[in-house]
């Protein structure tokens, strides 16, 4: 049902942008009184008392806050607005005169040290990407790896054991150098080469203790889930059976018993089935779910006559009763109360008039909210021809925007996508007049303010 519009007088909105101190703060607390100020250009004089959210930069204010970083990257990183004003406003340079330029010029002898710490290319390259793609550019990859082993050598036991000497763990080693690590892993060769490696994971896993992490268990996909670098290592090792032997098969045979212990660990009904779906189906494929959760609480209450009757005097059709509160209609509708619930309501199919289409279409900015929260008048008077009268309102209203109006709407916002989001109408008026940069300069200014107050 629509709720009769207040008639805002000049007074009332005086006396609500009163309580604020910014036009933001008021928008956000009073979107209503703010609207109406705005149409009806009294906004200025709401407003005088004020504060201004801009705050504009100067070069002094960049140079203090740059002095706070030492390279030109962690400023951007840590402080990206002033990064940007310094350098929009060519202050750039003078703010960076403190900072390391660190600028290293790769010579041969340079690219052939770092060469010298791997034994592959594919090693230097992941390791050292800038040495590598100097020397390749200057064309002494040749040079630098000559003594780097051939992709296509055949690796043995003892290659591999030397590549692998290379690499603190086996990840890294796998990374660098996965054709050492593949013939390793295929000819079982991998524990021999690794055993100067770390343990990353802080133990190694035996056979034992494989058993006695599964013996806590019963299944086997509650192992995994539950301790999933056990039950990985004992696959790998073919130690999985072994592990399993006391555990049950998957097609448990699920019996009455089961079924009300699996039940009584659960409140309702609805988190028993998500919880332990195998024994809530086995249960109501054997008709013992009325017995299984007689201890279940019900999530909501028992659908009385009044209660429904309460419930559907809240609307003026059935449509709208059903679509708001489904379970009241559909109890009401089950036990036979549904006529005298909806007595009240008119019995005949309600008759749309263009009065009543444009009065509905006042209430909302945008036809596609028009659409989605009354669909019933924004479809008749789609299908009769009345859409044109009925959204006069609407396109005055992107008439009506102007460029300081559109910086005021975007700047409650912290970005772009979330003004658009929030307020497309507004956003598609600034984007059609071309105001999109001048308001994504108002937000980082009320970024930069906000941050100044947090930090001041």
């Amino acid at each position: 049902m629509i709720k009769p519009r207040t008639k805002r007088t000049k007074e009332n909105c005086l006396e609500s942008a009163n309580k604020y101190e910014t036009r933001s703060a008021w928008m956000r607390a009073d979107p209503n009184a703010y609207a109406a100020a705005h149409k009806k250009g009294w906004i200025d004089d709401c407003c005088a008392h004020m504060k201004s959210p801009y705050v504009k930069w100067t070069r002094e204010q960049c140079i203090s806050i740059a002095r706070h970083y030492k390279s030109r990257s962690s400023w951007f990183n840590g402080h990206q607005l002033s990064y940007s004003a310094a350098q929009r406003k060519g202050w750039f340079e003078d703010c960076c005169t403190h900072m390391e330029v660190k600028i290293v010029r790769w010579t041969r002898e340079l690219c052939l040290i770092s060469a010298r710490k791997h034994k592959t290319k594919a090693s230097w390259r992941s390791y050292d990407i800038n040495a590598y793609n100097a020397s390749y550019r200057h064309g002494w990859l040749k040079e630098c790896s000559a003594h780097m082993v051939a992709s296509v050598e055949k690796w043995t036991l003892e290659s591999c054991k030397e590549s692998a000497l290379f690499h603190k763990t086996r990840k890294a080693w796998k990374i660098a150098e996965g054709g050492a690590y593949k013939k390793a892993l295929n000819n079982n060769w991998l524990d021999e080469c690794c055993s100067h490696m770390e343990v990353v994971y802080g133990k190694k896993w035996t056979k034992e203790m494989c058993i006695e992490s599964a013996m806590q268990f019963e299944t086997r996909k509650e192992w995994k889930s539950k301790d999933g670098s056990a039950y990985r290592a004992a696959k790998k090792f073919g130690w999985l059976n072994d592990s399993c032997t006391h555990m049950q098969n998957g097609n448990r045979k699920w019996t009455l018993q089961k079924c009300k212990e699996s039940a009584l660990r659960h409140q309702y009904c609805i988190s028993w089935m998500k919880s332990d779906n195998k024994a809530y189906q086995a249960a109501l494929n054997y008709g013992w779910l009325d017995e299984c959760k007689k201890h279940m609480e019900k999530l909501h209450g028992k659908w009385t006559k009044d209660v429904c009757l309460t419930s559907a005097l809240k609307w003026k059709f059935r449509t709208e009763w059903f679509e708001n509160d489904k379970c009241a209609y559909i109890a009401a509708q089950k036990k036979g109360w549904l006529d005298e619930c909806c007595a009240h309501m008119p019995k005949v199919k309600f008759k749309y008039t263009k009065d009543y289409c444009t009065e509905s279409a006042s209430h909302f900015k945008t036809l596609k909210s028009w659409e989605s929260i009354d669909n019933s008048s924004y479809t008749q008077a789609l299908r009769k021809g009345w859409m044109d009268d009925c959204t006069r309102h609407m396109r005055d209203m992107e008439k009506s925007h102007t460029i300081d109006s559109c910086k005021e709407a975007a700047v409650i916002y912290k970005s772009l996508d979330d003004w658009k989001e929030a307020d497309d109408v507004t956003y598609q008026a600034a984007l059609k007049n071309g105001w999109i940069p001048y308001c994504h300069e108002a937000i980082i200014q009320q970024s930069t303010l906000a941050w100044f107050k947090e930090n001041s």
